[in-house]
């Protein structure tokens, strides 16, 4: 594998897309300067070296012993005019005061970053935004590392890759591709010194709210992170037939200063055809520019160009979207892509689940039922390491505090499967979700079951925001559910 992976870095100057190689990435290395894109800017922090593709936002804070560094787009869902430095002032007094006092006001950040930070003892940590859209993952081996991207690590030890096991939503648990690498969870925090994490959310019970009450909180924090993005960037918007893209869609209110698309593969899969039937309709009822990106159709996909994506991300998503993307949109300037995914945090995914949660053996059963009979070798593969991972995350201690199936959905697929699929994009443009945010999360999770599987919240705020929106079908299905 070392050979491979050294030809592949050898072959980089002649590739005409090697700057996309580890695209918005970054990495910690303890014991010197990492190899990295040559492009990259160099820093120290917490005691590692630190390489980072300038593209990221940088933004460093130091305030009596705390020593703040953000990377990526990261604001205050509840002041969307500040800027980035402003929150992180207020971020390092409340760690002055207490880890607990800061991580309560992380809860309101929204964007997509990674927050490394000393507190005032001289201890380092590294935290991701709220469901892990930016990646942390961590080399317990020699030389420790943490890092956006896992093949990183291979270019930066002698590490070799896990066994093969099949990938369904991310790696079975914590692990990552490479032997010795760990995913830490959203929600938690990773200490530079002992390689530990520690959770950080939820502190105490998720209080029982209304709907009406919840909405206020969720439509608040959204119409403010619609408000930053469109102050800070040139704005793309995916249009499907979906709800939780008819909700982004929702707080635009027929803004022309926005670009809107929807791609399409083909009517027999998914809901291609809903989104095209959806997104047409709004183009001409609305009076919106709607660009339909047809994957089908050429340029083909250059294999120097999947060949980065194959080391920027492990799980396969559509790479040939990646490259759509990519031809289209990255010589747009400033571009910034609100994705409509991570509302199914707080929809109750699971609910036909119907077991009980409450050790890693059940939430390898949530991994891997429904799709097909598993070879008896694999199951224990896969109990083995969502054990880990429940001791590690603590993820059903929770159990008292939170519905755990929709907190596993949100902590594993999210920082897993969701995270991947972002990175695909990474070349052409950085993305924001407005869901992307703790305290919009816990809202959704607050309100009573029933009204999270009907996703009552998402229907609500959509038909206060723009009416009209409720009169096209969801996904061939009406907008509004049969009460039966």
């Amino acid at each position: 594998m070392r050979l491979i992976m050294d030809s592949v870095k050898q072959r980089q100057d002649v590739n005409l897309y090697s700057q996309e190689l580890y695209a918005r990435g970054y990495i910690f290395r303890s014991d010197k300067a990492p190899e990295a894109p040559s492009h990259w800017k160099n820093a120290s922090f917490g005691g590692f070296y630190l390489a980072y593709d300038p593209r990221l936002n940088a933004v460093r804070v130091k305030r009596n012993g705390c020593d703040l560094l953000a990377l990526g787009v990261m604001f205050d869902s509840r002041f969307p005019d500040e800027g980035c430095d402003v929150f992180l002032e207020r971020v390092a007094a409340e760690l002055e005061k207490s880890h607990d006092a800061m991580h309560e006001l992380l809860d309101h950040s929204s964007g997509r970053y990674i927050l490394a930070y000393t507190d005032p003892l001289g201890k380092s940590f590294i935290v991701s935004d709220a469901t892990g859209m930016k990646s942390v993952f961590y080399y317990d081996a020699h030389p420790r590392m943490i890092v956006s991207h896992p093949y990183l690590i291979l270019d930066n030890s002698s590490a070799g890759m896990r066994d093969k096991i099949a990938v369904k939503f991310g790696y079975p648990g914590l692990r990552g591709p490479v032997n010795n690498s760990f995913m830490l969870t959203p929600n938690a925090c990773l200490d530079f010194e002992t390689f530990t994490s520690r959770r950080v959310w939820p502190r105490d019970v998720v209080q029982q709210r209304s709907v009406n009450d919840a909405a206020k909180i969720i439509q608040k924090n959204m119409a403010n992170t619609i408000k930053f993005a469109k102050n800070n960037y040139q704005v793309l918007v995916s249009v499907t037939a979906g709800l939780d893209s008819r909700l982004t869609l929702s707080f635009l209110k027929n803004a022309k200063d926005v670009q809107y698309f929807t791609y399409y593969r083909s009517d027999k899969l998914d809901t291609d055809s809903h989104d095209l039937k959806f997104a047409k309709s709004i183009a001409d009822d609305m009076d919106l520019d709607v660009t339909v990106l047809r994957l089908s159709e050429p340029p083909t996909t250059p294999n120097s160009f999947r060949s980065i994506l194959d080391r920027n991300t492990f799980i396969e998503h559509q790479k040939r979207l990646s490259w759509v993307y990519y031809h289209r949109y990255s010589n747009k300037h400033n571009l910034m892509h609100l994705r409509s995914n991570i509302s199914e945090v707080g929809r109750e995914f699971w609910s036909y689940k119907n077991f009980d949660v409450s050790s890693g053996w059940d939430l390898a059963r949530l991994y891997l039922r429904g799709d097909k009979e598993y070879r008896a070798d694999y199951v224990f593969r896969v109990i083995e390491a969502f054990e880990e991972f429940d001791s590690i995350s603590g993820l059903t201690s929770c159990k008292d505090l939170v519905d755990v199936k929709s907190l596993f959905y949100w902590e594993f697929r999210m920082a897993s499967w969701h995270a991947q699929l972002v990175a695909e994009s990474d070349p052409a443009f950085d993305t924001l979700s407005i869901f992307n945010c703790r305290a919009t999360l816990e809202a959704m999770l607050s309100v009573p079951r029933p009204k999270r599987k009907s996703s009552a919240i998402l229907r609500y705020v959509i038909s206060e925001n723009w009416p009209a929106l409720a009169e096209y079908d969801v996904n061939g299905k009406p907008f509004w559910p049969n009460p039966a």
